[in-house]
């Protein structure tokens, strides 16, 4: 199996992703507060022609750290490679009103943009799942690596491409991979015809 690659996503986290709810203005509260923040349908669609979904009170999120903060960015970074998680909250819903398996993240844009951070992401095992320690280091994929990286994902998990690359990734002993370290997620399916 390669090694440059992450081929956990918990199931809540590709719901809250796949639907967006990032916003470029972070305005999130210190803990989570009532009633829960809801996905609701926005007026812009992006490039493939799929609605923009955003959450309707931003600031019932409460600041994510540790654990959360990880399983957030790797859930932002699925959306869009510029994007980090400022907020969560574990009863956040859906466009239809239902609790999201594992909370909802608050997605904002990083100071940095798209571009890989100085200090490098390392794959490292949990629970016996390989895993990148911190999503949030990632950049967005080079044009002239997104070919590689979408191979080097869909052999690790068919129907995985490349969502992010770090040029200096490490292993899980601490080596730098060649060639560099792809974030992997589910592949994202392009939108129907409008009309």
């Amino acid at each position: 199996m390669p090694k440059n690659l992450v081929l956990s996503v918990p199931t809540g986290l590709l719901f809250c992703v796949v639907l967006g709810g990032c916003v470029v203005a972070p305005s999130v509260g210190d803990a989570p507060s009532d009633p829960p923040p809801q996905l609701v349908a926005g007026s812009q669609r992006d490039a493939s022609g799929r609605v923009i979904y955003q959450w309707d009170r931003p600031q019932a999120f409460g600041r994510v750290l540790g654990e959360r903060k990880v399983l957030g960015d790797a859930a932002c970074l699925m959306g869009r490679a510029d994007l980090e998680a400022v907020g969560y909250h574990p009863l956040a819903k859906d466009a239809e009103g239902a609790p999201i398996p594992g909370g909802g993240y608050f997605c904002a844009v990083k100071s940095r943009g798209d571009k890989p951070a100085a200090q490098a992401p390392q794959l490292v095992r949990s629970q016996g799942v390989l895993g990148w320690n911190q999503p949030g280091l990632f950049g967005a994929v080079p044009e002239a690596q997104k070919a590689r990286g979408d191979d080097v994902c869909h052999k690790a998990q068919p129907g995985f491409e490349a969502a992010a690359y770090h040029p200096s990734a490490l292993d899980e002993v601490g080596q730098a991979i060649a060639g560099g370290g792809f974030f992997c997620a589910p592949k994202r399916q392009p939108a129907k015809a409008l009309g």
